[in-house]
């Protein structure tokens, strides 16, 4: 009887699984294959939900569509034509209408600025439906049930073997290191040496500067660090610019990230001194790529289930980053969420919490948590989200509607004045070194992504005693390695570089869009960081693949 029963729900079987198949194990795998290293969990956590929403989504399709083609035979048709429909139209949406999606940055998204995507994914649904309505007129509906069977099937076959083969090419079957970035320690200084960077996401130079003006006071805030102002980044986001700041390799889309991401971290020469000076070393960046046991040499660095809490919010968010790719563009809106989110879902490690870059959990940690002390030399590189979209503080570090760039830097400020102040008060500020600086600068009047060229760098020796002092030396990102060595053998900030005001210098900088890494472009700046007439193009790319 049930095989039967099923013959005769063939076509809404097929398509029900089809469907099914495409939304709940495609186009999740798709985005984790193509986009590994933005995701902390690994394949195996990725298949046992959606896996499960799968099966549970089949069978609920599945009953529905025997149940109609027995009791309710002409919604039964209407069923299965619609269903065609959808499925045409959403893959051809998912797979052919992606290129000028809004990024998933943070940025609130304006779609009124997508006109045109919006009226090419109307008209696409449009074609679809009327050219179903013309099949309905002239195929009889046994024979148009029957192709969309066989469509099905056959377009499920072939997303099959796509989605195996991007498995392998991309490595997304290999497991994962099972290990947190958690918050032990954040707090926790050293009466011996400390050295400490704060990394204050996306804060420009330019725009400190302008604020300046505005509040005088910021100078007290900076008191004994020299402030580079013609300080040139590297790239022009986040993912490339942290490890380079902490190892001095360049990423030129010659090997995967991940791989070149693991050698930065453990050939730094950074660390390697830090260990022989035998310093504690904590690392507190949400981002960081964990892919093996050797990370755990950060103090941080934790082993916890492997796994995610709560289950639904998993696979809901899932669902709505397969509707954003794959829904039409009006209801894509709904379906918006941001990938960073999942790290939130992770479960910590015990007895502490996953570390995230919100500013809040930094802010109210500065003011609530306890200073603890260690006899051990002590280094950390924080990195919070400081003045990076979305835009939601004032400089009291509320959060506000009416938020700007420029409130978000002095809600950056904020959070330096009450860290600086928090190490001063637990009596370690003299015998700390402390860089507070950017990863990477804002274009803060047209949001183009290549000007982020001047991020912020303060620096600031052990036992340094005098007023902010500015240094227009034309200093690069490049310059840090040999600047750290220097700090930490007791030099000064004013004797950290070997350019000097005034001194013309060729720097180098790499950009590329937040939603293609390949190519990278080079640029070359040969003026002040700042001027946009001396930051140039110098003609060559670094596209990943190339021999």
């Amino acid at each position: 009887m049930i095989k039967r029963l099923c013959k005769g729900a063939s076509a809404g079987i097929s398509i029900s699984v089809a469907m099914c198949f495409l939304y709940f194990i495609y186009a999740p795998l798709e985005l984790f294959f193509t986009n590994t290293d933005e995701f902390w969990f690994d394949l195996s956590v990725l298949l046992t939900a959606m896996g499960a929403t799968f099966l549970v989504a089949v069978l609920l399709c599945v009953c529905v569509m025997i149940f109609l083609s027995t009791k309710l035979h002409r919604v039964y048709d209407f069923a299965v034509i619609a269903c065609g429909v959808i499925y045409i139209a959403t893959y051809i949406q998912g797979n052919f209408l992606v290129k000028n999606l809004p990024p998933l940055d943070g940025t609130a998204i304006d779609w009124s600025d997508y006109p045109i995507e919006r009226i090419k994914s109307i008209l696409v649904w449009i074609a679809v439906i009327v050219l179903m309505l013309i099949l309905i007129k002239v195929v009889q509906m046994d024979r148009l049930q029957a192709a969309v069977k066989w469509i099905s099937c056959g377009a499920t076959a072939m997303l099959l073997i796509t989605i195996s083969s991007l498995c392998v090419m991309s490595k997304g079957y290999e497991s994962k290191a099972n290990l947190t970035v958690s918050t032990k320690d954040l707090f926790e200084v050293s009466e011996n040496h400390n050295f400490i960077i704060l990394l204050l996401d996306a804060a420009d130079s330019s725009v400190f500067t302008e604020l300046l003006d505005k509040h005088p006071e910021y100078e007290d805030i900076f008191e004994d660090f020299t402030y580079y102002r013609n300080t040139m980044g590297v790239y022009s986001f986040t993912k490339h610019s942290i490890p380079f700041i902490l190892s001095g390799d360049w990423y030129e889309n010659d090997e995967t990230f991940e791989e070149y991401s693991m050698n930065a971290y453990m050939e730094s020469s950074l660390f390697e001194e830090l260990e022989k000076q035998n310093y504690k070393m904590g690392i507190y960046e949400e981002e960081l790529l964990l892919p093996d046991e050797r990370f755990r040499k950060f103090d941080n660095i934790l082993s916890n289930e492997w796994g995610t809490r709560p289950w639904t919010a998993f696979v809901r968010w899932q669902i709505q980053m397969v509707g954003f790719k794959y829904a039409p563009y009006d209801l894509k809106r709904i379906c918006f969420v941001n990938p960073n989110a999942f790290k939130k879902l992770r479960i910590p490690p015990e007895g502490y919490e996953t570390f995230t870059d919100s500013n809040v959990d930094f802010y109210e940690g500065i003011l609530n948590e306890e200073v603890s002390y260690t006899s051990e030399n002590s280094f950390k590189f924080i990195h919070v989200s400081g003045a990076h979209l979305p835009f939601r503080y004032d400089e009291n570090m509320n959060i506000i509607e009416d938020a700007t760039y420029e409130t978000n830097m002095e809600a950056s400020m904020t959070i330096a004045r009450e860290y600086l102040n928090k190490l001063r008060d637990s009596g370690v500020y003299d015998n700390s070194v402390i860089i507070v600086m950017a990863d990477h600068g804002f274009s803060s009047t047209d949001y183009e992504e290549l000007y982020r060229q001047n991020p912020i760098l303060f620096v600031k020796g052990i036992g340094e005693k005098h007023d902010m002092q500015t240094s227009l030396a034309p200093v690069s990102f490049v310059d840090l390695q040999e600047a750290y060595h220097r700090l930490l053998t007791g030099a000064e900030s004013t004797e950290i570089f070997d350019c000097k005001e005034g001194e013309e210098r060729e720097r180098r900088y790499l950009f590329y869009h937040y939603n293609d890494e390949s190519p990278m472009y080079e640029y070359k700046q040969t003026g002040m960081a700042w001027d946009r007439e001396s930051f140039v193009p110098t003609g060559k790319e670094y596209i990943y693949g190339d021999e």
